[in-house]
């Protein structure tokens, strides 16, 4: 939105010497609906291609690339679709990310919450530096830590494992979350807890009946990064599950790129179906994204 009412503003200023006031107005809202416009084409562009892509022939898609949707119907078919699930273990994979996903989930969650609350309400000395240092082990990048979990994993028996790969994912999603429940945290009023406290309330019953139902946005939040995280991860999926029965979606979609051979098709069949779950949550839930992403300060 800066962006568009900094377009969008230009254009006013452009014209401002020579159209009347209304019709000023006029055309700054008509630049901001085109700026709008543009924006949204170019971002979704990727999306109908993906989609386009996986209703063509082969030959369409490397040699005659079809653009416009009148020469996509008439070329439609759904091979790709079913020689997804036919010719591959699609529906185990899927199975692997979404459990991976639903653990990673449940413990970063739970741990952020914790964590934020006791980083806001325990007074300590150090407490914001080490929010902070918590905040840097985020900035490691996964392949970093993925060559020693490989090594330990291996000794304690967590390869191929669902707990391994959802523990992998906790560890690099959990520093933000707990960063973010901690700055979240500090929205919410010690009044109302404290009111809770002179009536009979315990420290845990406060937590549970007061700051958690305040903090949901927030929770909701880290839910979106950490499923995020989980269900795009490919380096950590990649060196922890070796075995393929056991692969998560994105390592696993690149099976289907050969020595000789590039199922293209297939690719993008797997990719849009990989996109489901993605928007169902974000359409779902976006308001609460966005109210726990403002409040978070992000």
């Amino acid at each position: 939105m800066v962006f568009t009412d900094r377009v969008s503003n230009r254009i006013q200023s452009f014209v401002g010497g020579i159209l009347p006031y209304q019709e000023r107005l006029q055309v700054r809202k008509a630049a901001l609906y085109l700026v709008v416009i543009l924006t949204c084409a170019v971002m979704m562009f990727p999306m109908y291609w993906m989609l386009v892509a996986s209703i063509q022939p082969y030959d369409h898609i490397v040699q005659t690339p079809t653009w416009f949707p009148t020469q996509v119907i008439a070329a439609l078919q759904i091979d790709a679709y079913i020689s997804v699930f036919a010719d591959r273990n699609f529906e185990r994979w899927y199975f692997n990310s979404v459990l991976v996903a639903i653990i990673a989930i449940v413990s970063t969650v739970g741990a952020s919450t914790l964590a934020g609350y006791g980083l806001t309400r325990v007074q300590f000395r150090g407490r914001k530096n080490f929010a902070r240092l918590i905040l840097f082990s985020y900035m490691f990048p996964p392949i970093l830590l993925a060559f020693p979990q490989y090594q330990i994993w291996r000794q304690i028996g967590l390869l191929n494992s669902y707990i391994g790969i959802s523990v992998a994912h906790i560890a690099i999603s959990l520093p933000f979350g707990m960063w973010m429940m901690w700055k979240f945290f500090q929205t919410v009023p010690i009044a109302y807890e404290e009111a809770a406290w002179m009536n009979g309330a315990s420290q845990f019953h406060s937590f549970k009946d007061v700051a958690i139902p305040m903090a949901k946005p927030g929770m909701v939040a880290v839910a979106i990064f950490t499923f995020a995280v989980s269900w795009n991860d490919f380096t950590m999926a990649t060196i922890l599950l070796p075995d393929s029965s056991m692969q998560t979606l994105p390592p696993a979609v690149q099976t289907f790129v050969q020595q000789n051979y590039v199922y293209w098709g297939q690719i993008m069949a797997a990719s849009t179906l990989m996109s489901i779950p993605p928007f169902l949550l974000v359409y779902k839930l976006q308001e609460s994204i966005l109210e726990g992403f403002r409040t978070g300060g992000l």
